[in-house]
C-alpha cells in the first residue's frame, strides 16, 4: 500500500479486479462510479498466467477510465490491483504496459491488504465484518472497533470457478464448501457482503427490473432467500438469467459460482443472512491515501 499521498480533489480511484476494471471519481463529498467487464483472470486457474488478449482488454479498460477521470476534473488517478495480477506469474507483464500505456504506477495489493480495503470502505469504523467474493479471490475480515482482529483471503472466485468447473452446481458446492472450511473461526457478528456478486445477488432478491444503487445498497438478503437465489440461478441459462434479472450481461455466466461461494462462506460464519453494502475496496483505497500508514 502506498503511504499517505497529498490529495488534489477531484481524484480518479482504479480497481483492476479479475472481473471487472471500476473507477471511483470523488471531489471528497460525492463519488460516481463507472465500470468496463475485462475478464482479466479467465483461464488463470488453468494456465497460472494472464492471457494476451485479456491483458490488452484490461490495459485499454484501464486508459479508457483514467482519460474519463481525466476529462472530467481529476487532478490525479491512481490505479491498484487485486488477485489476478498478484496471483499471475506474469502479472508484471500487465502492471509494465499499464505504466507504458498511461504513465501510472499499479499498486498491487495482497490478499490481507484487500480485506482492509473492504472494512476501511464499508464499514466506515463500524463494528462489524465483511465477506468479499471477487473474481479470483474471497477475503473474510472482521474490525472490532479498534483493529482488524481477523482477516483472510482465500484464492476462490467466481471467475476462476467458472474457469475451473463451469457452471457445475455439485462440483462447485462442493468446492466452495470445502474451500470455507479454511476460514476458521471466524468472529460472530454482523457482515457486510462487497463486491460485484454481492450487489448482483441484492439486486435479484430485490426483483429489480433496473439496477438501482440507492435500493441495493443496505438491503439484507436472508440465508433461505440465499438459498433460494441460487438453486434459481443454477436452473437458468445464462441468457435467462440477462432476461429475468438487472445483471451485467457479462456477469451472467459466473454469478451463480460467486453465489454459491456467499451461501458457503455465510453457512461456515453462522450467519442468518448479509447485508449488501455498496461501499467497498474503492472507498477503502480513498482512506488510506488520506492516511498516514504506509502498510496495512
Amino acid at each position: 500500500m502506498k503511504k499517505k499521498i497529498d490529495l488534489n480533489f477531484p481524484v480518479g480511484i482504479i480497481d483492476v479486479g479479475s472481473n471487472s476494471v471500476r473507477l471511483l471519481l470523488t471531489d471528497g463529498v460525492f463519488f460516481n462510479k463507472n465500470i468496463i467487464t475485462t475478464r482479466l483472470g479467465e483461464g488463470l486457474t488453468k494456465s497460472k498466467e494472464l492471457t494476451v488478449e485479456s491483458i490488452m482488454r484490461t490495459v485499454n479498460a484501464v486508459k479508457t477510465l483514467s482519460d474519463l477521470a481525466k476529462s472530467k476534473g481529476a487532478n490525479q488517478v491512481f490505479v491498484f490491483a487485486t488477485a489476478a495480477v498478484r496471483q499471475a506469474v506474469n502479472g508484471n507483464k500487465f502492471t509494465s504496459l499499464v505504466k507504458d500505456v498511461t504513465g501510472i504506477t499499479v499498486d498491487v495489493v495482497s490478499g490481507d491488504n484487500e480485506a482492509e480495503l473492504g472494512i476501511k470502505g464499508a464499514l466506515n469504523g463500524e463494528i462489524g465484518g465483511i465477506i468479499d467474493v471477487g473474481g479470483a479471490s474471497t477475503e473474510v475480515a472482521y474490525f472490532d472497533g479498534v483493529k482488524t482482529v481477523y482477516k483472510k483471503s482465500l484464492p476462490i472466485g467466481a471467475v476462476k470457478l467458472y474457469t475451473e468447473f463451469g457452471r457445475d452446481k455439485e462440483k462447485i458446492d462442493k468446492f466452495a464448501k470445502e474451500t470455507a472450511l479454511l476460514y476458521g473461526e471466524t468472529i460472530p457478528g454482523n457482515y457486510k457482503a462487497i463486491g460485484g456478486t454481492a450487489t448482483t445477488l441484492a439486486s435479484i432478491d430485490l426483483n429489480l427490473k433496473v439496477y438501482d444503487s440507492s435500493i441495493v445498497d443496505g438491503h439484507f438478503i436472508s440465508i433461505q432467500n440465499l438459498e433460494k437465489i441460487v438453486e434459481k440461478l443454477y436452473s437458468l441459462t445464462p441468457a435467462e438469467i440477462i432476461d429475468n434479472y438487472a445483471i451485467q450481461p457479462q456477469r451472467a455466466d459466473i454469478i451463480a459460482g460467486g453465489a454459491s461461494v456467499i451461501l458457503a462462506v455465510c453457512r461456515q460464519l453462522n450467519l442468518n443472512g448479509i447485508t449488501v453494502s455498496e461501499k467497498d475496496n474503492l472507498e477503502g483505497y480513498l482512506y488510506f491515501l488520506q492516511n498516514e500508514k504506509e502498510d496495512i
